[in-house]
């Protein structure tokens, strides 16, 4: 199998930034770094470089032969699920204020365990990614097809 060029794929998680390089000869390198949270960026270079010197090259040589490069994160989802990203507001069409604490039944069951899903009645409500004092309804409407229907008053 021969390709053009360098295939690269970056995952960076929670603790290790992955990476994988396919090399022009069909070779698969793996190499991996700690994920550094206060500069993502450094734990990706720290893998690349890795990948890099299994191929005989430097930084600048792998990524000035790549032809595609990807990269993916659970760092996102990580901080949903744990709730330490950063505090975030909420705007929404008015009259659509209360509608996620509101929630559908899926929202309260989601993840749970089948025996714990029998016992719905003593299920507490997840608390609210955004607080109700977060969040903010202002004067416009969207159709369902993206459309503008009612441009947002930016006095809102």
């Amino acid at each position: 199998m021969t390709v053009r060029g360098y295939i690269v794929g970056v995952d960076t998680g929670g603790t290790f930034t992955d990476v994988a390089v396919l090399a022009e000869t069909g070779e698969l390198v793996l190499d991996k770094a700690p994920t550094t949270p206060d500069d993502f960026s450094r734990g990706v270079l720290d893998a690349l470089e890795g990948a890099a010197r299994s191929l005989g090259l430097d930084l600048r040589g792998l990524l000035g032969r790549c032809r595609l490069f990807k990269h993916g994160t659970t760092v996102g989802t990580n901080a949903l699920i744990t709730r330490t990203g950063a505090r975030v507001g909420f705007i929404t069409t008015r009259g659509f204020e209360d509608t996620t604490l509101i929630m559908r039944a899926v929202g309260r069951v989601d993840g749970l365990q089948e025996d714990e899903i029998k016992h719905m009645a003593h299920v507490t409500k997840p608390a609210p990614l955004v607080p109700r004092g977060l969040i903010k309804g202002v004067r416009e409407r969207v159709d369902f097809q993206g459309n503008v229907v009612a441009p947002l008053n930016v006095e809102d």
